[in-house]
């Protein structure tokens, strides 16, 4: 496969590998797609548009899966399992009482966004304050993340950016396998 054709098949299905890839792991993939775009292989509001809706989207499937599961029990007993469910239900109050400053905290910091978002569902915040904050929280991530990426894309000759963008797709490819593998 040529340069040229590789670069045709990022431009036609690109964005909605970005779209998948953000659900999953949207800064890697968003920072990718920038540098994609400063080269001329997207548009830049297009990829903005696109990891904000697959970020969004992704936000939402976590509260949902969130607020599907059951309530946290105290736990019972000692142990390791109780020490992380006595961690979990810590979030879950934190949740209830400063919903929105938790939330902020969860979407800024990416290692706790995947508990933070699942605790809100759990705690039941309103679906209203959830999104706004969410939305509020991910419109200034995105844009330093586009940012950085772009920054990259200019700074990278577009040979090298293009094998650079195969090997974020692969390595993204199989942090989504690796994390859907049975244990």
């Amino acid at each position: 496969m040529t340069e040229a054709e590789i670069a045709d098949l990022i431009r036609t299905h690109g964005l909605w590998l970005l779209f998948v890839l953000t659900l999953v792991e949207g800064p890697l993939a968003t920072v990718a797609a920038a540098a994609l775009a400063a080269a001329g292989l997207f548009d830049l509001a297009a990829v903005f548009a696109v990891a904000f809706a697959g970020d969004i989207v992704g936000d939402m499937a976590l509260y949902g899966l969130g607020r599907a599961l059951p309530g946290l029990q105290r736990p019972q007993g000692t142990g390791r399992l109780a020490t992380l469910a006595q961690r979990a239900n810590d979030l879950h109050d934190a949740m209830r009482r400063r919903a929105w400053q938790v939330l902020v905290l969860g979407k800024l910091t990416h290692v706790m966004g995947f508990a933070v978002l699942l605790a809100a569902g759990m705690a039941r915040v309103p679906f209203g304050l959830f999104l706004a904050v969410t939305v509020l929280a991910t419109l200034p991530k995105l844009a330093a993340l586009t940012a950085f990426g772009y920054g990259i894309g200019r700074a990278v000759e577009g040979h090298l950016l293009i094998g650079l963008a195969l090997i974020a797709l692969v390595v993204g490819g199989a942090v989504i396998l690796r994390r859907r593998r049975p244990e």
